[in-house]
């Protein structure tokens, strides 16, 4: 169940495992400053890549170097987006200057065919009313009937500013794609993490979990359990006691654990289930979810 929300209000979405998660609507200059500071990187690596091309000795005008750097655009502008935000959880460098992430609207990780059809739909929302300008300004345009011209400039405009029309602030590449983009919450847990990782290496850990037991769940879980322990409000109690819970069956844990201690038990696996993915990344095992397999 999701709750439509306007800019900068609360947005709620359900977890495939029934934790509801709560974020709050990226606001439309916040994604303009995250999607302008991406492209200021685009160009900047680009020109440098350029003058490395040139120091070679390669002259501009030569088909080689023409070659190399029309692959060089093509990849950038095709592959970063969707590189990072796959790699970073929804993230670009851009968006986590902006202090915002791309989400699964429906609740769930995002995944990679999401991924690539809301940045592929940005060749449609970005280049053509870049292509309509530059072929308005070389006067491409002025033998076409009145009527197309002004068809093509209404959809360039609904192309651009689409987030401004709806609730959600919605590209058409999130509409497709099933995304919405949120703020992303501070790192607050981080600072916790670390501390309780110095703990237990002077008390030893409460909970231990097995290999097998940590091999359940993926990055995605983590990410939702990572919510779950740093979310505040009336309701936590008992959202923290409904989640250990889940764990508990999933993993077959010996003995029941009251409402008191399933912080400390979701401290626990959180901290555990964190060192070993990273570990397991070290080593290229990524698994993107519980349903997923490692590799």
């Amino acid at each position: 169940m999701k709750r439509y929300a306007p800019e900068g209000t609360p947005f709620e979405v359900t977890s495939p495992e029934g934790v509801p998660l709560h974020f709050q609507i990226a606001s439309a200059g916040a994604r303009a400053g995250g999607v302008l500071l991406d492209y200021t990187f685009i160009f900047v690596t680009i020109l440098l890549l350029n003058w490395a091309f040139m120091a070679t000795g390669l002259a501009f005008a030569s088909g080689l170097m023409r070659a190399l750097m029309m692959l060089v655009v093509f990849l950038f502008m095709h592959f970063y987006f969707s590189f990072f935000e796959v790699r970073w959880q929804g993230a670009t460098p851009g968006k986590r200057i902006a202090g915002i992430r791309v989400i699964n609207r429906f609740g769930g990780p995002v995944r990679g065919d999401a991924v690539v059809t809301r940045n592929f739909l940005r060749i449609v929302e970005v280049f053509v009313p870049v292509q309509l300008l530059a072929m308005w300004s070389d006067g491409a345009l002025r033998d076409l009937p009145w009527f197309l011209v002004l068809a093509g400039v209404a959809w360039a405009f609904l192309l651009t500013f689409l987030p401004l029309f709806n609730r959600m602030r919605m590209r058409l590449g999130d509409l497709a794609a099933g995304t919405v983009v949120v703020r992303a919450p501070k790192a607050r847990l981080l600072a916790d993490v670390s501390e309780s990782h110095a703990r237990q290496k002077a008390a030893g850990p409460r909970y231990a979990f097995t290999r097998k037991q940590l091999a359940v769940y993926g990055e995605y879980e983590l990410q939702v359990l990572e919510e779950v322990l740093r979310a505040t409000g009336p309701e936590q109690a008992a959202t923290l006691e409904a989640v250990a819970d889940r764990i508990q069956r999933k993993l077959r844990w010996p003995h029941k654990l009251t409402r008191r201690e399933s912080r400390a038990f979701l401290q626990g696996f959180y901290d555990a289930l964190r060192a070993h993915r990273e570990k397991r990344m070290l080593f290229g095992k990524r698994k993107e979810d519980k349903h997923a397999k490692e590799g």
